[in-house]
């Protein structure tokens, strides 16, 4: 047993490398800010062994976060219901969409609104939108198709859905009389984009 003090949680290693890959460093850059060796931070990522509060210190501070950080992460607190009313959405107009934001937790990992697609023409490859995460969206009303890059034209019709990787460039075009409304919900990790700039 270590010397070190008392073992923090199972779940400390997995989350220190979220930690270290949201910043962009190897094993070896995230070692010399703390001073802990690459073996010794490899084997703690991978629950090979459980580090003492001494060496995790060591490994928050190359990542500069608190250790509290990771043991609230291993302890979430459910947050207030978030209620954004009618009328209340700030709508995001696009020469290709109509955005209606929805309600979703600031920092949190989504994002979410209504949106309506417009064009009925093609757009430029230059102009279609890409960003990190996944991308799903549900037609409520009108029909669509669902262009993305490198892979066929999806037609979507009302009470369709579908589910994407978002880094491939992707587009909508209405091909209903009426515009079509979608529901849009796509993942934002990190610090990723929000609605208004995909």
């Amino acid at each position: 047993m270590s010397s070190e003090g008392p073992h923090l949680g199972d779940e400390v290693g997995p989350r220190i490398r979220i930690h270290r890959l949201d910043l962009g460093l190897s094993l070896l850059e995230l070692s010399k800010r703390s001073g802990v060796s690459v073996a010794n931070i490899s084997k703690i990522e991978t629950g090979k062994i459980v580090g003492g509060f001494q060496t995790i210190y060591r490994i928050c501070r190359g990542l500069g976060i608190l250790v509290t950080d990771l043991l609230e992460e291993s302890q979430p607190v459910a947050g207030p219901i978030r209620v954004l009313r009618e009328g209340e959405a700030e709508v995001q107009e696009t020469a290709l969409y109509t955005y209606i934001p929805l309600s979703t937790r600031p920092g949190g990992g989504l994002n979410a609104a209504i949106m309506i697609v417009h064009s009925r023409d093609l757009p430029d490859p230059v102009d279609w939108s890409n960003h990190r995460g996944e991308e799903m969206v549900t037609v409520l009303s009108g029909s669509v198709v669902l262009h993305c890059e490198g892979q066929k034209p999806v037609l979507l019709n009302e009470g369709d859905s579908a589910n994407f990787e978002s880094g491939p460039r992707h587009c909508y075009v209405c091909c209903s009389q009426m515009s079509a409304r979608l529901l849009f919900v796509s993942t934002r990790p990190g610090s990723g984009p929000s609605v208004e700039n995909i």
